[in-house]
């Protein structure tokens, strides 16, 4: 039984990682292409972005050199200002002066605007070195790459001017651009990291919480099934021991051997149909048949059947009934007698001689009627009142009676379910079990 138990555990375990390892996958998988999707769309924005704010300079500095005769230092040092923009001014096409000032990167910077003249020229078919045949300033915008592979906007533009030409080129370095591109990648990287592991711890504790009802109900199978293998080794091996003994015996013991033989068969048979009744609960194909049923005359009947039986024990059986007449209740009535058949019964084997017992049932508000079962017994200790009602289960370990299988509660609480009723046990006033039934 522990080999066989160790090896479910292992199994559910694997399940579990199984489990966890696909939930995580495929969500992950999920959530990594939902994460590039709006990589691709943030990046896409701020490259947007990035250009519109090159283009609205460029315009700048366009309306700036089409109305001012003269440039000021200032000014271009301005339009310069944190490194959005470098500046080359062609006279005639002789670079200006501001062209080697300011310049911590002149070559570098310098080979580019010749590669953007070149671009310009080439491409576009804007000669900014070449005399414009109108008085409309000539502009063009596009990107750049340098020997490194790294990318720039660029601009070239002339302006007619009296006596010449004045050219301009303009490079816009996108460093910036790419370390906010690098580190948004890394977020992205980071929160997809994180939000993977996050995925697996919860299908971790996920697949654990939906997988223990499974393995609770393979594990109640185990016992259920070893328990009932255990209880009906009993009677069989009392049966073939007096049917071994019956050839050898007088007819007086036969007698008797045949006696035993036909009560461990009825006790073997009773066994049976209590476990043919909660497999059919547990695979939910008990079926009720409700119709209106007087519950103070069922209570009645059970009070005539058991009278006999509580008198023989030396216990004395009560019935207390509503004063008025109860309205039927919609129920199956044969279930709720069985029902109350199997409390009756605990409620005598566990009760001394001299003893009471109380059968009880009362209408409640809200169309509930409750039946109440009250014995003068040892009592269920606070710690055990549910757990009489799981199967093979006894309070008292100690007891060898062979008329109870540890079924009977079990049967009772199902058919309290199917009712979508509640049966519960408290201690009773002055000492006892108190059973209570709703439904």
């Amino acid at each position: 039984m522990k080999r066989a138990s160790f090896k479910m555990q292992s199994e559910f375990k694997k399940l579990r990682r199984q489990m966890t390892c696909f939930c995580t996958l495929v969500t992950g998988a999920i959530f990594l292409l939902m994460a590039v999707f709006f990589l691709k769309f943030s990046e896409d924005s701020l490259r947007r972005s990035q250009r519109q704010s090159f283009l609205s300079d460029v315009n700048s500095l366009i309306s700036h050199l089409e109305s001012q005769t003269d440039l000021s230092e200032q000014w271009l040092a301005h339009m310069e200002g944190g490194g959005r923009l470098r500046l080359f001014l062609y006279d005639n096409s002789e670079p200006l002066l501001h062209n080697r000032l300011y310049r911590e990167d002149s070559a570098g910077m310098e080979a580019l605007s010749r590669q953007a003249v070149s671009t310009a020229c080439s491409e576009y078919g804007l000669d900014i070195f070449k005399p414009l045949d109108g008085m409309r300033t000539k502009s063009v915008t596009f990107t750049l790459q340098d020997e490194s592979r790294q990318e720039f906007y660029a601009a070239a533009a002339v302006f007619p001017r009296p006596g010449g030409n004045l050219a301009m080129t303009a490079i816009y370095p996108l460093e910036g651009l790419e370390r906010q591109l690098s580190g948004q990648r890394w977020g992205f990287a980071l929160m997809g990291l994180s939000g993977l592991a996050a995925l697996g711890i919860f299908a971790w504790i996920f697949s654990g919480r939906m997988l223990r009802p499974i393995a609770e109900s393979r594990r109640s199978q185990a016992q259920f099934v070893a328990a009932a293998s255990h209880e009906l080794r009993s009677p069989l091996a009392v049966m073939l021991s007096n049917l071994s003994a019956l050839d050898l015996a007088g007819p007086e013991e036969q007698r008797r051997f045949k006696e035993n033989i036909l009560y461990e068969g009825k006790r073997m048979s009773r066994l049976i149909d209590d476990m043919l009744y909660l497999a059919s609960a547990d695979s939910q194909s008990w079926s009720l048949r409700p119709a209106p049923t007087e519950l103070d005359t069922l209570a009645l009947e059970l009070y005539d059947r058991f009278l006999v039986k509580a008198g023989e024990l030396g216990i004395k059986l009560d019935l207390a009934l509503p004063d008025g007449a109860m309205k039927p209740c919609i129920c199956d009535g044969w279930r709720i007698s069985q029902c109350l058949e199997a409390l009756l019964d605990n409620a005598l084997c566990y009760t001394p001689r001299g003893g009471s017992v109380l059968l009880s049932v009362e209408e409640l508000p809200g169309g509930k009627y409750q039946f109440i079962l009250r014995d003068t017994g040892p009592g269920v200790p606070k710690e055990e009142r549910e757990r009489i009602f799981q199967r093979f289960y006894r309070a008292d370990q100690s007891r060898t009676d062979r008329e109870h299988f540890g079924l009977g509660l079990s049967i009772s609480r199902e058919i309290a379910k199917l009712h979508r009723g509640k049966l519960w046990v408290q201690e009773a006033p002055g000492g006892g079990a108190e059973f209570h039934l709703v439904i």
